[in-house]
């Protein structure tokens, strides 16, 4: 699926409303996070690893060779903060952080790396077989990494995206 088409199909469940949004509120009952159902799932290539820790990766990609990629992500942000500021009553001085970091050559997406004592539920592969996961090296290249946008968060001065690694092809 081309990165037009994915934009095009969210905005199709947006336009239809088929793309919900749910609130809830977290224990602490000052912060919020916005699920979406159903879930959105973006399939990456060729992303390079330049951060990680136990709960993190960040991967990076060039502006230049992956234009349509920068350019769909900046559109899926657009559409669904779009969708959920007119959904809900949310202040606008808030900070709203798209899904990428970006430098003049670069972007980077941070992702959350579901996990449960150590155990990670992340669906591996390395040369079409299955394998467990382990972290990747800093600089690694990666042949693919399905990413799902989990929901956005809100606190009291920010707002954001929670972006969690599902797939991943060394």
């Amino acid at each position: 699926m081309t990165s037009q088409s994915r934009t095009q199909q969210i905005q199709e469940s947006i336009d239809n409303n088929e793309l919900y949004i749910l609130k809830k509120y977290q224990k602490n009952g000052n912060n919020i996070n916005y699920f979406f159902t159903p879930a959105i799932e973006i399939k990456l290539y060729k992303g390079i690893v330049v951060y990680r820790d136990q709960k993190n990766i960040t991967l990076q990609f060039d502006k230049i060779l992956n234009k349509s990629l920068y350019n769909m992500l900046l559109n899926i942000h657009e559409k669904l903060s779009s969708l959920l500021l007119s959904k809900f009553e949310i202040n606008t001085d808030k900070k709203f952080y798209t899904m990428i970091s970006e430098t003049d050559t670069k972007f980077s997406i941070k992702c959350y790396l579901p996990q449960n004592y150590n155990k990670y539920f992340i669906k591996c592969s390395f040369e079409n077989l299955e394998c467990s996961f382990r972290l990747p090296h800093l600089k690694s290249d990666l042949n693919s990494v399905i990413i799902k946008i989990r929901n956005i968060w809100e606190t009291n001065e920010k707002i954001g995206y929670n972006i969690e690694i599902i797939d991943i092809d060394y």
